[in-house]
Formats: structure tokens, C-alpha cells, sequence
């Protein structure tokens, strides 16, 4: 038995991102502190312009959904939907383990986990990826003198 929800996918999305839209501006002063708030032109500015677009997106997106005449509710099978649940939980463990294993370590395990999701057979491409994430290391530590976390 297959286990699917029906719903409308469009009035969701639209409310999700409303909510979205108002927590950025609400948690953008909070996570970049201007110098003089006088100054119209601060580094808020972008961030706040991309909040501004989002609210207006998904203002729209609700109003032609709620003047739509019939309802198209989209079925949703959570068995296929489960592979994208599971990229989720890897970037999740990503950003757990970046805070406690660092750069290396954490970039290693995603990338194995990211071309494992990827169902690649390849070990090239396993080669290819871990290489990428050592010449980061590199470049960053060395070259730039940056420490990564």
C-alpha cells in the first residue's frame, strides 16, 4: 500500500515562504549589525531587498491561489519524496559535524555520503570529489592563510 497525501502544493509553498520572508527581516539586524544605522545603504540592504522579493513572490503565489476557481490538490508519494528527506538529514549532518570535527573530516564524510545518495558506482568520481575537498582545504590554509573551521 502505498502511502500518498493530497494538497495543495502552491498554497503551502506560498504560505511556507511568507513565513520565511518574515523571519529573515525579522533575523536579518539581529545577524548583521550595521555601524551607523543612519545610513540608508548598509550591508542589511541586500539581504532585506531579497526578504522583500520573497514576501512579494509568495504574496502572489497565495492570492492566485485563492482565486483559482477549482483546487488542484497534488498527490505526494512519500516514497519518492523519502530520498529527499534523506539529502536533507545528510546536510544536517553535514552542518552537525562541521561544528565538531571541522573542515576536513565533515567535507570528507558528506562528500562519500552526497555521491552515495548520487547512487555513483564510478570510484573516480569518488577520487574526483575528495580531491576537491583537500584542494579547498589547501587553497583556504595555505595560499589565503584562512582558517577554516
Amino acid at each position: 500500500m502505498k502511502r500518498k497525501i493530497c494538497m495543495n502544493t502552491d498554497m503551502i509553498s506560498g504560505i511556507v515562504f511568507l513565513l520565511f520572508s518574515i523571519f529573515l527581516w525579522i533575523i536579518i539586524p539581529m545577524q548583521i549589525q550595521s555601524r551607523n544605522p543612519e545610513v540608508a545603504q548598509t550591508s542589511q540592504l541586500f539581504p532585506k531587498i531579497m526578504a522583500i522579493i520573497i514576501f512579494v513572490c509568495s504574496i502572489s503565489i497565495i492570492i492566485k491561489e485563492l482565486l483559482k476557481d477549482s483546487e488542484v490538490m497534488e498527490k505526494i508519494d512519500w516514497k519518492v519524496e523519502a530520498r529527499t528527506l534523506l539529502l536533507i538529514g545528510i546536510y544536517v549532518i553535514y552542518f552537525i559535524l562541521l561544528k565538531y570535527t571541522g573542515f576536513i573530516i565533515s567535507s570528507v564524510v558528506f562528500v562519500i555520503l552526497i555521491t552515495l545518495h548520487s547512487k555513483e558506482k564510478k570510484r573516480v568520481v569518488y577520487g574526483i570529489n575528495l580531491s576537491a575537498v583537500l584542494a579547498v582545504y589547501f587553497i583556504f590554509e595555505l595560499l589565503l592563510k584562512k582558517n577554516l573551521p
